[in-house]
């Protein structure tokens, strides 16, 4: 009995792997359902991404699950939770400089820690200086319109010659 549920556990195993993209295919298993199979598993892991990341998920609009599988393929075993394997894939995108701002917003969000001390971005698409600040248990965000661009007022401009 416990041979039994070895080779159970071996095949299992065995299975996992061949549908994570990372092992053989087993023996007595279609390709093509294994495949299928795999393809359902990846959109569900990234359905739940979806739930737990949606700021990021709507900025990326129809790209979403292009890259999400890209990142699968790269990525095959899902981390314990969809949190921690949306926190992992936002990472990725910002990685490959293909997080969109809402998505850095949403980042920072779950960046900021309890100790009072914010995080600071610049949404340089609508001029705006963004201070996020944990109170409690929330995430407040703060937006203050610039008129000037910061990149401007450390711009040095070339001296003109005194006469």
């Amino acid at each position: 009995m416990p041979e039994d549920r070895e080779i159970l556990a071996s095949e299992q195993a065995t299975l996992i792997s061949a549908l994570h993209g990372i092992g053989q295919l087993p023996a007595g298993i279609d390709a093509d359902h294994l495949k299928l199979a795999a393809a359902s598993l990846a959109r569900k892991r990234f359905r739940a991404v979806q739930k737990t990341w949606p700021a990021t998920a709507a900025a990326l609009g129809n790209e979403f699950w292009e890259v999400s599988r890209s990142y699968c393929d790269q990525h095959p075993a899902p981390p314990e939770n969809p949190f921690e394997d949306g926190y992992q894939f936002v990472q990725w995108l910002e990685r490959k400089r293909m997080l969109p701002p809402e998505g850095r917003v949403e980042l920072a969000c779950h960046r900021v820690t309890g100790s009072g001390l914010p995080r600071i971005l610049y949404d340089s698409a609508n001029r705006e200086l963004l201070i996020l600040l944990r109170m409690r248990d929330a995430v407040r965000t703060f937006r203050l319109k610039l008129s000037l661009n910061p990149a401007r007022l450390f711009k040095r401009e070339p001296r003109q010659p005194r006469v």
